[in-house]
């Protein structure tokens, strides 16, 4: 069998390139150059030294960002406190920032007493800015009531003084109040979760326990924590206004 020439002419080459090297030791370098260090490995210790340089420049930041936003009050102002904070994740800030321009857009486009109504839940979400009380634990209610309420006075028909309504399927309940638009109704909410249970407890066999345990869920969501080991699911009204509508 002929070897093929185009293999011969390469290991021709190869071994020209392996003699030009100089032998097998290994290449000195020029004169009047340095050789370069050895790499140093890192030990266990080194990385967690590393952590703690980066915790602290990143606490550092967010010092630094949270006294920018000293003074102010908006509404921008508020969610990005939260952001810095860590009271919020940046998919909720980005979600309740995208609620906020939304509301705002609708009340530009609605008219009338759909557009009062709208402009009427804004307000209250800016006076919670205004005041201090827009805080990261009360933000999921706050901008959930802000979202059931542009979609009813942007697409659903007008509810009648006191109504109650729900959203596909979800536990929470909401009541309008004509003039603060439909609001998150805490007591009517979990008086449906009492009602399953008391279902459960007369009727075991039949209870659902399933759909119980993922409204539990859902609620848990809007849990706001407060100074004792104690959370409460807060309703923005009695904040704003002093007063809980019973009707």
């Amino acid at each position: 069998m002929r070897a093929c020439p185009r293999a011969i002419a390469a290991l021709a080459a190869l071994a020209l390139l392996a003699g030009c090297g100089g032998g097998d030791g290994p290449a000195r370098p020029e004169r009047g150059t340095k050789a370069a260090p050895e790499a140093q490995m890192l030990r266990a210790g080194d990385f967690d030294t590393l952590r703690r340089a980066q915790a602290a420049a990143e606490a550092a930041w967010r010092a630094a960002e949270l006294r920018k936003l000293e003074g102010h009050t908006s509404v921008a102002a508020a969610l990005r406190r939260a952001l810095l904070r860590q009271t919020i994740s940046p998919a909720a800030h980005a979600a309740y920032v995208r609620a906020y321009a939304g509301a705002r857009l609708a009340a530009r486009k609605l008219t009338g007493a759909r557009r009062g109504e709208e402009l009427a839940v804004l307000g209250d979400v800016e006076r919670l800015a205004a005041t201090g009380q827009l805080v990261g634990g009360r933000m999921p209610a706050v901008f959930l009531n802000l979202r059931r309420n542009t979609r009813t006075w942007m697409t659903a028909s007008f509810p009648r003084p006191a109504e109650r309504r729900t959203f596909q399927g979800r536990p929470e309940v909401f009541q309008y109040i004509p003039g603060h638009g439909i609001q998150l109704h805490v007591l009517a909410t979990w008086g449906v979760i009492n009602a399953r249970l008391r279902t459960c407890l007369g009727a075991p066999r039949h209870c659902p326990r399933k759909s119980i345990t993922a409204r539990l869920d859902e609620l848990g969501r809007l849990a706001a924590p407060r100074e004792s080991a104690w959370i409460a699911v807060a309703w923005a009204m009695p904040l704003i206004h002093g007063g809980v509508p019973c009707a």
